[in-house]
């Protein structure tokens, strides 16, 4: 027994090979029929073709879009080619596209089928070729920022490596460009003092108008009782626009930032009365109180000496303490009472906008 080149005469290894392991560094004729022969003893001979399929793993593999390039449209129609370059046998290549969502999650798109049952093996399709593979689709706006990818996968049968080889290619960035969308609900309940949002995406980034009662306004960021009702967003880019209805309820705010908000508002318009009021008082009762207390203090140390040079600087140095002091309890005393009046008239007024 032994082997032969299915052209020429010379045996490859020589006779009695019962068995040979065949290695393929590189290959240039594809049309291979290595044949396994006996001649008998009586001169005889017989030969067996034997059917061997060479595989030939990808030099590489790309994905692109067909005639565009930059963002793509929500809503348009797009081909993404995946191109295989020099494998063989093609008809045992399969093809699959990915998409890689921005979380990372892997989904299969579309995989092509092998094509043993449609393409019988011959001559014109053992040696490597180029091959083209297209998907269809159509973005969405959940694709904005995801990727696409292609691999090519031969199946190697059977007897192959698990897994098989398979080689991908390059990711390919998508950037969607979609219409504006919102995303809260049509009834907003918010509690009182604080501000009305509402979320809305959309690529480009899109303009946000509020409309109440068909006017133009800035969205409240201290809402009231007042403000509840219906409010209109519109939102606008150069892809679309959208229109949302959102009815504001207004619940009741929190005691403690009312309070805040509201004396906030109440002391600017009572403290410049109050102090008006108190300080004229203040200095009439200070100046009393210091002049009888300070000159009984001072004379009997002045008079031995000489009163004129005495008295001013005695009488300043003490009317200073003296004034301060008093000034200082009395403001205080006087502010107590006259807020306490004050603020009690203008709290009402201000705490049911706040939080009631």
């Amino acid at each position: 027994m032994g082997w032969e080149p299915s052209l020429g005469e010379s045996p490859l290894f020589g006779t009695e090979v019962k068995e040979l392991t065949w290695r393929v560094d590189s290959l240039t004729d594809w049309n291979i029929k290595p044949q396994c022969f006996e001649i008998s003893e009586v001169g005889g001979q017989c030969a067996r073709v034997l059917k061997v399929t060479v595989y030939k793993l990808p030099d590489r593999v790309s994905i692109r879009y067909v005639n565009h390039s930059g963002p793509v449209v929500e809503g348009h129609q797009y081909s993404l080619h995946c191109f295989v370059q020099n494998t063989a046998p093609i008809e045992h290549l399969r093809v699959t596209f990915f998409k890689v969502s921005t979380n990372g999650e892997r989904t299969v798109l579309y995989t092509q089928p092998l094509n043993n049952d449609i393409h019988q093996l011959n001559n014109d399709m053992r040696q490597p070729v180029n091959e083209s593979y297209s998907l269809q689709f159509s973005p969405t706006s959940v694709d904005d920022g995801a990727q696409w990818f292609c691999s090519a996968m031969l199946d190697l049968g059977p007897e192959g490596p698990r897994p098989p080889a398979v080689m991908e290619s390059d990711r390919l960035n998508t950037t969607v460009h979609f219409a504006p969308e919102f995303s809260c609900s049509a009834k907003l309940e918010v509690r009182a003092g604080e501000g009305l949002t509402c979320d809305v995406r959309g690529n480009p980034l899109p303009s946000v108008t509020w409309l109440r009662d068909g006017q133009i306004l800035t969205p409240p960021t201290h809402l009231s009782r007042e403000d509840a009702g219906n409010y209109t967003l519109m939102a606008l880019n150069r892809i679309g626009r959208a229109n949302h209805t959102v009815e504001v309820e207004v619940l009741h705010g929190r005691v403690a930032r009312g309070l805040s908000v509201c004396l906030s508002a109440c002391l600017p318009a009572c403290l410049p009365a109050c102090l008006s009021a108190c300080l004229p008082v203040c200095l009439s009762v200070c100046l009393s109180v210091c002049l009888s207390v300070c000159l009984p203090a001072c004379l009997p140390a002045c008079l031995p000496a000489c009163l004129p040079v005495c008295l001013p600087v005695c009488l300043s140095v003490c009317l200073s303490v003296c004034l301060s002091v008093c000034l200082s309890v009395c403001l205080s005393v006087c502010l107590s009472v006259c807020l306490s009046a004050c603020l009690p008239a203008c709290l009402p007024a201000c705490l049911p906008e706040i939080y009631f």
